[in-house]
């Protein structure tokens, strides 16, 4: 059940909600901008991102057997100019990032896009390298998008234990959150 393909093995009303977001209200954020995707899963976030907007290049990244699902799907689903400047990659978070930096050409993103990262069935083990992750590819110009799924509090989204614990790991990150 928990193998490195379970948890992209479907669309989560998340990356729907990301989706929905990127070719409404967010498409102009994202021309010109070079995306990088953190947990793409099946890809959907990216797909959207490359048919529906201008984007110059988009980095999607996951795990193991879901880089080549974000890849299946994306060459099923887009064009050869929309795939232009795609590039699908294994990312474990908080892991090789000068590597991979290296290896995709540039250190900083103007957008990057997480969609139900912050899930308890991660482990919170996981949150602070993906604060890291997030810090080290970003700058004061990076527009950060994150979806998430209120699952194991009631009330105000603000009181949320685990969105906030990962807030306070990105804040000793140097990564500082706007509501918007």
């Amino acid at each position: 059940l928990f193998t490195d393909v379970w948890t992209g093995s479907c669309v989560w009303e998340c990356s729907l909600l990301m989706s929905r977001l990127i070719e409404g209200e967010l498409k102009s954020q994202f021309a010109g901008k070079h995306v990088l995707e953190l947990g793409a899963g099946c890809g959907l976030s990216t797909i959207v991102a490359c048919s529906e907007t201008e984007v110059e290049s988009l980095t999607s990244t996951d795990r193991g057997g879901m880089v080549n699902l974000i890849r299946s799907n994306s060459e099923a689903c887009l064009t050869e100019k929309e795939r232009a400047g795609l590039t699908c990659l294994d990312l474990s978070w908080g892991e090789g990032l000068e590597s991979f930096s290296e290896t995709v050409g540039r250190k900083t993103f103007g957008v990057v896009v997480a969609s139900d990262v912050i899930n308890p069935i991660y482990g919170n083990e996981s949150w602070p390298a993906l604060a890291k992750t997030i810090a080290f590819f970003s700058n004061q110009e990076t527009l950060f998008l994150l979806a998430y799924e209120q699952r194991e509090s009631e009330g105000p989204i603000e009181d949320d234990p685990l969105l906030n614990e990962f807030w306070g790991n990105c804040k000793e990150n140097g990564v500082e959150k706007s509501e918007t």
